[in-house]
């Protein structure tokens, strides 16, 4: 007979979500950059993937701050 998953934490949920979309959107930066770079013929310049790899991991971070609580009431 096979067990039931045990539920993850919230607060292990919490503490592991922005590290992974820092590092997720740092790769993806990279990976749009390189893509950018395949494409056009033109090889990746060291400072080029720097600065996808930060803006990259700027993007994952700003996506992993929390959002402000919305009023339901208008004024």
């Amino acid at each position: 007979m096979a067990r039931a998953p045990e539920p993850v934490s919230d607060s292990f949920r919490r503490r592991w979500a922005r590290p992974a979309l820092v590092l997720s959107g740092a790769v993806l930066g990279l990976v749009v950059a390189w893509l950018f770079s395949l494409v056009s013929g033109i090889p990746l310049p060291l400072w080029e993937a720097l600065a996808a790899l930060l803006l990259g991991a700027l993007l994952g971070f700003s996506a992993s701050l929390p959002t402000p609580p919305r009023s339901s009431a208008r004024p």
